[in-house]
């Protein structure tokens, strides 16, 4: 392996833990340099097409969202932004409309179809092992658990809105244009006005 692939290699290794297929193929890199690392100890098979060094950690929502695209929403949202009250059961993730979500029937992804609005709000947080997750922004996801269709835990939505109020990073702009996208003015009129 010559010094300019190792560099390159050593970075991605140094900066989120991992290296994937995808950074091969757009570093031109062959895999053949990958395979001997992988058969001299050097670098362990997270998943298909995801390879990390032996002494790393590899968040399962990065390994997830790798996977199988998506953005994480909702429940699994509301845990990333830390004010969740439990970790959810299954990985909520949205995908745009014309998914088949067939490949997802024996997985820990709860998928969630969207007819519009699947980009809007869409940022990248660092999760545990450094690596970055695409998810919905808090005002997102917290919104978006009132409609009535995603049957969320009330608990679950109450202890958000709390935790996002003590927080005191509210953005009420935010949180009005999310309600009317999604219908919910009313539902989240009452939870403004007992929170504020």
């Amino acid at each position: 392996m010559d010094k300019k692939t190792k560099a390159q290699l050593d970075t991605l290794l140094e900066e989120r833990g991992c290296i994937t297929y995808k950074d091969l193929k757009e570093l031109n890199i062959n895999f053949s340099i990958i395979n001997k690392q992988l058969k001299d100890g050097l670098l362990i098979k997270e998943e298909p097409g995801i390879y990390r060094a032996k002494d790393e950690y590899i968040s399962d929502l990065y390994v997830q969202q790798y996977k199988y695209g998506g953005v994480y929403s909702l429940d699994t949202a509301l845990w990333i932004h830390k004010i969740a009250i439990r970790v959810p059961d299954k990985l909520t993730m949205s995908f745009p409309y014309g998914t088949n979500t067939k490949r997802f029937k024996d997985s820990d992804v709860k998928p969630l179809v969207l007819r519009n609005g699947y980009e809007k709000g869409i940022i990248e947080v660092e999760v545990s092992g450094g690596q970055t997750v695409r998810v919905y922004e808090v005002e997102r996801a917290l919104v978006e658990s009132l409609k009535p269709v995603h049957k969320m835990d009330r608990q679950v939505v109450g202890t958000a809105f709390v935790k996002y109020f003590q927080d005191g990073k509210i953005n009420y702009g935010k949180l009005g244009e999310y309600a009317k996208e999604f219908k919910v003015e009313e539902k989240l009129m009452s939870y403004l006005e007992v929170l504020s």
